[in-house]
């Protein structure tokens, strides 16, 4: 084996001990979340206090190994362009995005305009203003895709809780 051979055997054992050891740190965290669950709410800590203090130690988690591993993507430079090359153990800290820009152009682009139309959200959102946006999200000019996301979030809120409608199916397909 050519010393060249050897190193990647290297980093990818590496890799593999890394996404070993994410697994079982996720698989200790999710199997004691029940059990401090309990405690919490025996000692009447609410679920959102709850749901707040699990989200801020997380993100301290993230920032910590962040730091530890001293995470920074390497960059190649082709032809005036920077491209970015992920090292694998940056999924697992990051995760992987969601790709509703691609969605709400396509699949999505008529339920978020039916969505935005329905919806009685007139004392809070000016709604001819979010159908502009969505129409230059589809046409490509400027990706708004989070403000758009946040926004049709909170108008499923607002329909299902405000305004009593129920989950239609449509609501369900998109979620499973």
């Amino acid at each position: 084996m050519t010393k060249d051979g050897a190193s990647r055997f290297s980093k990818a054992k590496d890799h593999y001990f890394l996404a070993m050891g994410a697994a079982v740190l996720v698989t200790l965290l999710w199997s004691t979340s029940y059990i401090l669950n309990k405690i919490a709410f025996q000692h009447h800590i609410g679920p959102f206090t709850l749901a707040g203090l699990r989200y801020s130690v997380s993100a301290l988690t993230l920032v910590l190994v962040r730091l530890i591993l001293n995470i920074a993507p390497k960059k190649h430079v082709q032809k005036k362009e920077v491209r970015i090359q992920l090292r694998p153990y940056y999924i697992i800290v990051l995760g992987f995005p969601v790709p509703t820009r691609i969605w709400l152009k396509n699949e999505w682009y008529d339920w978020a305009k039916n969505l935005i139309s329905t919806s009685r959200v007139e004392q809070w959102i000016n709604k001819i203003y979010v159908l502009q946006l969505l129409d230059i999200h589809k046409e490509g000019k400027v990706d708004v895709s989070r403000k758009l996301w946040t926004i049709l979030v909170f108008m499923m809120w607002h329909q299902v809780h405000i305004e009593g409608a129920t989950a239609s199916h449509e609501y369900k397909t998109l979620v499973i």
